[in-house]
């Protein structure tokens, strides 16, 4: 498509083409990308500015408004330039994607292959430009948090090996009121190797409250530098209420037999902390804590609600049940713990509670369950509870596999109330799967495969609009369309820690309503580290 009339001394192609009807191209495609090859396209960037060729429109019988210009089934024809240049539709993401050939200059009068436009039907430019209201796929390059180590100078006596300056098991939130919003990133610091667990020496919070654009670091003040000599740290997990209060949950080890919950809160973005609570429901240590969850109330503040899993091992046999907490005054104070009744004798693991926010007294506790280490089967499970988690109704399973491990659920509810699941499924295949519940709706959805794996927790985010985007290590894939289709991964620069040790959770993301955001582990100068972007 040249503008001038040079190209009658160069390469040229036959033009003379039978029209042959193409209903499924009529209609007005606007450019929204230019691409070396089809391959190169990354669905979910913004709309690139300024491209030459702004569009087309289809007419029928092979028409176009445009001098010169017609059409057959599968070619756009450009008279003026005697070429033929091919296009083809396809659906990502749940929309149409028309790729054109572009045969300028360098094909007509340099002989090289052609590049594309990339199109989409006229109303899809706006989804396209919420699509890229993204900034993972900006082009931006990701924020290294932990830059320093508060923990550097604190001495450690414990059992295992201490590996100074790393950063691993990130955990990210979201809130706070309108024009106040907070961002409050969690990681495990200075990871301590051991024969039988791992952990961190301590904590660090890291806040934000320009949208991450710019971070302060907070130590934690709990585990082996802050009264509690020799314990080791991790499985920390973070969540903001509606007033800017992050309350934290996480677990503590001596070395030996010894797993406990702790909980600890902040109103002021980690200035200061409340006293940290610890839970110990074996003090005879027949049982340990791990897997907990952190859910802020979107709607009440103050609240906040905590599931963890039980282990026990009654006559040397794993056997777990799921427990809560909660917090209705800030985190100030904390209920006793109480087991959640789900039924069954299987082993529960990964708990996870979503708030309704239009019934904020309604939860729904996600989790998975497995058939006692036996290495037959899995179930991903829901229950119910209308009076804030003091009862709760029968668990109801959404979804049946064949695996041995408990699947890593990850849920969230979307703007019109339908509610999401994705959990990694447990075989060789590492496919993320994905389940929805519509609002008001008695029945999830049959689950679909919804991006791939990498032996890690998908970690699930929606923002306002509706847009669903599930993150693994390696890459995060969105859907504009209920999860019905999914863009392919686009990556987030990850790179293997160097210790060989990336732990249970190694991504978490957010919505701020209009934009993603995600935490993740990434290798900087040689050692584990965490990121933002």
């Amino acid at each position: 498509m040249l503008t001038g009339n040079c190209a009658a001394w160069g390469r040229t192609d036959n033009i003379n083409l039978p029209f042959r009807n193409d209903p499924a191209v009529l209609g007005s495609w606007k450019s929204v990308a230019y691409v070396r090859s089809i391959s190169h396209f990354v669905p979910g960037r913004p709309p690139q500015a300024d491209l030459f060729f702004r569009g087309i429109v289809f007419l029928p019988n092979g028409k176009t408004p445009a001098s010169g210009y017609s059409w057959t089934r599968g070619v756009v024809i450009d008279a003026n330039d005697r070429t033929a240049e091919s296009y083809v539709i396809k659906k990502i993401g749940g929309l149409e994607y028309l790729f054109l050939q572009w045969k300028n200059g360098d094909y007509i009068l340099h002989n090289r292959k052609p590049e594309y436009y990339v199109l989409v039907r006229a109303p899809d430019v706006a989804k396209i430009s919420k699509m890229s209201g993204d900034p993972l796929n900006s082009g931006r390059n990701p924020i290294v948090l932990s830059k320093t180590d508060p923990y550097s100078a604190c001495p450690y006596e414990g059992p295992g090996t201490l590996q100074r300056g790393t950063a691993s098991e990130p955990s990210l939130a979201e809130g706070g009121p309108p024009g106040k919003r907070l961002m409050m990133a969690l990681w495990e610091q200075d990871y301590i190797k051991r024969p039988d667990d791992n952990g961190a020496i301590g904590y660090v919070a890291a806040s934000s409250r320009d949208s991450g654009r710019s971070w302060t670091e907070h130590a934690v003040p709990y585990g082996n530098c802050a009264g509690h000599p020799g314990d080791s740290l991790g499985n920390a997990r973070v969540a903001i209420g509606p007033d800017g209060t992050a309350y934290i949950v996480g677990l503590a080890s001596d070395g030996k037999s010894d797993i406990h919950l702790w909980l600890i809160s902040s109103s002021n973005g980690g200035d200061s902390w409340t006293k940290a609570r610890t839970e110990v429901i074996d003090p005879e240590d027949h049982c340990h804590s791990d897997e907990p969850s952190i859910t802020a109330n979107p709607v009440r503040a103050g609240w906040a609600y905590a599931a963890w899993t039980e282990v026990c091992f009654p006559g040397g046999k794993p056997q777990s049940d799921l427990w809560m907490t909660a917090t209705s005054d800030f985190g100030r104070t904390w209920e006793g713990p109480r087991r959640i009744a789900v039924g069954g004798s299987d082993q529960t693991n990964w708990p996870i509670i979503a708030v309704h926010p239009d019934s904020p007294s309604t939860l729904s506790l996600f989790f998975s369950r497995c058939r006692n280490y036996t290495h037959s089967g899995y179930s991903i499970n829901v229950a119910t509870s209308s009076d804030s988690g003091l009862t709760w109704a029968a668990s109801a399973v959404i979804a049946r596999g064949s695996g041995n491990w408990g699947p890593r659920p990850s849920a969230a509810i979307a703007p019109d109330g339908a509610v999401y699941v994705a959990w990694d499924k447990p075989s060789a295949s590492r496919k993320i799967l994905l389940a929805r519940l519509p609002s008001k709706g008695r029945r999830w959805s049959k689950p679909r495969v919804a991006g791939r794996a990498h032996n890690d927790r998908p970690s699930l985010a929606i923002t306002s609009k509706g847009l669903i985007a599930i993150f693994t290590r390696m890459s995060v894939e969105k859907s504009l369309d209920g999860g019905k289709t999914f863009s392919k991964p686009a990556s987030l620069g990850y790179l293997s820690p160097p210790n060989g040790f990336a732990g249970d959770y190694i991504i978490s993301a957010v919505s701020d309503g209009s934009h993603l955001h995600a935490v993740f582990e990434c290798a900087i100068a040689g050692r584990n580290s965490v990121c933002f972007r």
